[in-house]
């Protein structure tokens, strides 16, 4: 009998020693899990004015979804305080549970700062956290400005109101638990058995393979996907993971067979292109005016009332009606229009020193036929490896805001009209034939430049009306400038979108419209029978170094993700990327799908079979599969 009592007596502290760590850890786990369900709910919230909306089921799914990544998370935030408390449990300390405290003030914050971080990524890039922002990150001052954008004072808001919620919650009712009783077997076993549970919790199950991005994607809304994935998961995710990305990402296929596709999709036939020019070798100035979107320029239907000398330049030039830009920043854009190289998803080329070197480009062609190169911007040239790039590529000249004497400065850069001014006094001296490449840079997110208000309100899309108003005056003075300098008469002036914005129509970035650019071809060189005409003909950025050379009668085969959209026996293609993602648009008709759902987004084809959509679909799988494949074959 007295054998019995004393094992009673020695189990059960024990008992109440699992019973209250179990509990400990229990609450901590599902404090956490709501804090993340907090954070994908105001996701959704942040989120919905400005897309698809979503219905209470989905809403719904995606926390369902979402379980397994919030699980994974929370296990990743609980590794540390177990091994604390796992000291704790050998000898009571007050430091080591004040250690746990502000361990978890310190990854709420940080949780925290993700989310919001994420808030306004997504509302601006379409998606969270990347490799290709934490690039960007490399240059502090345009990444800080460029999310001056977002509401700054509602974002802190959300992180203080979640944050401070959760900490009181666990200083009330979780903190009080913690304990470091029980037998020495209790002490050493339990942390273990923690720390097992946590590992396989943190890797989503005991499968094979670990839980992935992909596994919580159920939706063909893409912002509903991206609320699944959980942002501390997809952080940490993404600082594991290279920034190369995966080459069997977009492996969908038979490489054989996604190269016939490909090849069907950029014919090489024999040369039947419309020259535009007089002139066999005319001077080219390009301009790439940024953020502009075709739904903002008068000559593309919008009636804003903000591009007049853009519409006038129009009225008497040459432009091409369905022009897209490959992806949404200006590295992409530039990367497109000289390499012929399109966006990726995940990643940016012109970041790779490895890779763009081995990039073909068309300032080293047109230098070899007796072009003189040169680039000018108001911007930092070193801001995303540019000058770096621009260099590789044949440019022998490249002009920067350092080498102009500014008298004005908006956050990313010198005003347009100062950067026009410049270029007109450089070139006065200037060696013809050449091609310039210029880069405005007022109409950049924040649009902080101090321009006059042709709309009087201060919205975002005010801002933005505003600045493309100002650029658009700019290019106006220096056209009429232009035209008073020798060099003009024989000189192609085309005016490039670098990439679309979401203003003015708010548009998601998965949207074909996000992605519509102004393309306009103007100047004394274009040849009569071009004058005032439209092209409604699809085509890209990644279109035009084979269209430069071949108005030039170059050979243009090593650019092999474009075709010359002057050659109507060429398919008459454009497509883009997004956060992974394609859309492709053949003439009238149009696929957008999510590669990690592996859904159809959006897709348009009117007066066609069904098999035409999924003939598009399988396509553009082709055509992202064999673009991976180029862009790691290129090396490093």
């Amino acid at each position: 009998m007295q054998k019995d009592e004393d094992d009673s007596l020695i189990l059960r502290p024990n008992t109440r020693a699992m019973i209250r760590t179990f509990r400990y850890f229990i609450s901590f786990f599902l404090l956490l899990l709501a804090y993340f369900f907090v954070q994908r709910t105001v996701f959704i919230l942040y989120q919905l004015p400005h897309s698809v909306a979503i219905s209470f089921s989905e809403y719904v799914s995606s926390n369902l979804h979402a379980f397994i990544l919030d699980v994974a998370a929370t296990c990743y935030m609980l590794v540390i305080p177990v091994m604390l408390w796992s000291v704790l449990l050998v000898k009571d300390s007050i430091s080591l549970r004040k250690a746990i405290w502000w361990y978890l003030f310190f990854v709420i914050v940080v949780s925290g700062i993700i989310h919001i971080v994420d808030l306004g990524l997504y509302y601006e890039w379409g998606s969270k956290i990347n490799h290709k922002a934490i690039s960007c990150m490399a240059y502090p001052k345009e990444a800080i400005a460029a999310s001056l954008s977002s509401p700054v004072w509602l974002l802190l808001f959300i992180l203080i109101v979640e944050s401070v919620f959760l900490l009181l919650l666990y200083k009330k009712y979780v903190h009080p638990i913690l304990n470091g009783s029980g037998s020495i077997a209790f002490k050493l076993l339990t942390p273990v058995l923690m720390l097992g549970l946590l590992f396989i919790g943190s890797r989503g199950g005991t499968q094979d393979k670990p839980v992935r991005k992909g596994d919580v994607y159920f939706s063909n809304n893409p912002m509903i996907n991206q609320a699944s994935a959980n942002s501390f998961w997809n952080f940490i995710n993404v600082l594991a993971t290279e920034d190369a990305g995966d080459p069997a990402a977009y492996h969908i296929m038979p490489d054989n067979e996604a190269s016939m596709l490909v090849k069907e999709l950029f014919k090489q036939p024999a040369d039947s292109t419309s020259k535009l020019f007089s002139l066999s070798k005319p001077n080219f100035v390009v301009v790439l005016m940024e953020s502009f979107s075709s739904e903002v320029v008068g000559a593309f239907g919008a009636d804003y009332g903000a591009t007049p000398n853009l519409d006038s330049l129009a009225a008497t030039g040459f432009i091409m009606s369905q022009f897209y830009a490959t992806g949404f920043r200006t590295d992409q854009g530039m990367v497109a229009i000289e390499s012929g190289f399109p966006a990726q998803p995940k990643t940016a080329v012109i970041y790779r020193y490895g890779k763009f070197e081995k990039l073909p480009s068309l300032a080293s062609k047109l230098v070899e036929s007796g072009y003189q190169t040169a680039y000018y911007s108001a911007g930092d040239n070193a801001f995303a490896n540019t000058d770096a790039y621009l260099l590789s590529a044949g440019y022998q000249k490249l002009h920067g805001k350092d080498g102009m004497k500014v008298k004005r400065m908006a956050l990313f850069g010198a005003y347009d009209d100062e950067l026009f001014d410049f270029y007109l006094k450089d070139a006065a001296s200037v060696v013809q034939p050449f091609y310039h490449l210029m880069v405005t840079i007022v109409s950049h997110e924040p649009f902080d430049a101090r321009v006059d208000k042709f709309r009087k309100g201060n919205s975002l899309l005010d801002k933005y009306i505003n600045t493309v108003r100002y650029t658009d005056n700019a290019i106006g003075d220096f056209i009429r400038k232009a035209r008073k300098e020798p060099w003009y008469k024989n000189t192609v002036f085309i005016f490039m979108g670098d990439h679309a914005h979401r203003m003015p129509m708010n548009r998601n970035a998965w949207e074909t419209e996000r992605h519509h650019i102004p393309f306009i071809v103007y100047g004394e060189p274009l040849k009569k029978s071009f004058r005032g005409t439209v092209s409604s003909r699809t085509a890209c950025q990644s279109d035009f170094p084979s269209f430069i050379s071949a108005q030039l009668d170059l050979p243009h085969e090593e650019f092999k993700w474009g075709n010359d959209f002057m050659n109507g026996t060429t398919p008459a293609l454009a497509f883009y990327t997004f956060e992974d993602g394609l859309g492709i648009l053949l003439q009238d008709t149009s696929v957008v799908f999510d590669n990690q759902s592996l859904k159809i987004i959006n897709a348009r084809y009117p007066g066609m079979a069904d098999s035409v959509k999924r003939e598009l679909y399988h396509g553009g799988q082709a055509l992202l599969q064999q673009l991976t494949k180029a862009y790691f074959e290129l090396g490093d």
